[in-house]
């Protein structure tokens, strides 16, 4: 006889983002900034550091920026990697053109948190 089958149940469905900051410069410790709205032009990071509500163990986060339907840059990562803060240093294999873009980042396959920003010559 078998024994019945156990449900699997990831403890990452409660976890959200509290808070994520973009900005032209890598996060310090205990200082958290205010996102940045306009960046230059051409083969500059920029930096996304985000901090969730807890630990994740099973799950993918990824952060995505896409300029007008097309994703020009995008990270993955385990969520048993993430920690908090976590920062994403953003470039784009062609650096960053002229634009404004939509930054979202997920849980898996849950859109979490999403936010605009602008690159000007």
């Amino acid at each position: 006889m078998l024994p019945p089958p156990y449900e699997t149940f990831c403890p990452d469905a409660g976890i959200d983002v509290d808070l994520l900051v973009i900005n032209k410069a890598p996060y310090e410790t205990g200082h958290i900034p205010l996102s940045d709205q306009a960046f230059p032009s051409g083969q500059i990071p920029i930096y996304c550091t985000f901090w969730l509500t807890g630990d994740l163990c099973c799950t993918k986060v990824t952060v995505e920026c896409v300029n007008q339907g097309t994703t020009v840059y995008r990270w993955v990562e385990d969520g048993n990697n993430i920690r908090t803060p976590q920062t994403v240093v953003m470039m784009p294999a062609n650096g960053w053109l002229p634009g404004t873009f939509e930054l979202v980042l997920f849980i898996d396959l849950r859109r979490v948190v999403e936010s605009t920003f602008t690159v000007i010559e």
